[in-house]
């Protein structure tokens, strides 16, 4: 199976945005957010402007909340000289609490509007990180994802630009696809964005989707997909729909 795909609790592609895994910086600093490749890696970044700082490294409920690179804060580097600092890190799916900290000055991140107070009169910032999974492939052209299963069906709504090719029969007569208002259709709606649409391209090579059930009176978008943009949808079986 290859490495599935990060999110966070802000989709970059809704990214559910995914708001990639963003670190902290002080008001007087400029934020970029972290880079995010296989599930977990994060590149964290920080530009110190026109200030003078000799050490940055960022803590966390990751890393037990080190106060100091020697007893275990990640250290952030500047390989190039421009007083922009980064580390890349690998973390699990979970929440985290964390703050950047800046020649011993300890900050959450201005940027992230996910918060909480930290008992201090002050906050540490939220990270979430989730995976969706694939039977295969990284989401391109050459290497679209791999769908097996009704799950990952399911997972191309947060994946809307990528590439995809069935790899089996999908019966989605399972919970929870089967019951309530049913199927929600992919590309209708994002965390209740409705004007998200499937942009990617969708191969079913030849195999069935059954028993496809949609209670959704109310919505105008409805279908397998409900809301596509320039995508390319081909050889798409609906069987018991």
């Amino acid at each position: 199976m290859s490495d599935p795909i990060l999110r966070t609790a802000y989709l970059k592609k809704s990214i559910n945005i995914i708001y990639s895994a963003i670190m902290v910086w002080p008001l007087l600093f400029i934020a970029f957010p972290a880079k995010a490749s296989d599930c977990g890696v994060i590149t964290f970044t920080y530009d110190g402007g026109d200030d003078n700082i000799s050490s940055v490294h960022v803590t966390g409920t990751f890393n037990n909340w080190a106060a100091t690179i020697e007893s275990g804060g990640w250290e952030m580097t500047d390989e190039e000289g421009n007083n922009i600092w980064t580390t890349t890190r690998t973390l699990e799916p979970g929440n985290y609490l964390y703050k950047f900290v800046v020649d011993g000055n300890w900050y959450h991140d201005e940027n992230n509007p996910e918060r909480e107070e930290d008992g201090y009169g002050g906050y540490n910032s939220i990270l979430t990180i989730e995976c969706v999974e694939f039977c295969g492939g990284e989401g391109t052209e050459i290497d679209p994802f791999l769908i097996c299963t009704a799950d990952e069906l399911n997972n191309v709504r947060y994946e809307l630009d990528a590439y995809f090719r069935l790899e089996n029969d999908i019966d989605l007569d399972a919970e929870p696809y089967n019951v309530g208002e049913g199927w929600e259709p992919i590309g209708g709606t994002v965390d209740d964005d409705p004007t998200t649409p499937f942009t990617g391209n969708f191969d079913g090579n030849g195999y069935q989707i059954n028993n496809l059930f949609i209670d959704r009176d109310s919505d105008s978008d409805i279908g397998l997909f409900g809301y596509t943009e320039e995508a390319t949808l081909t050889n798409v079986k609906l069987l018991n729909v």
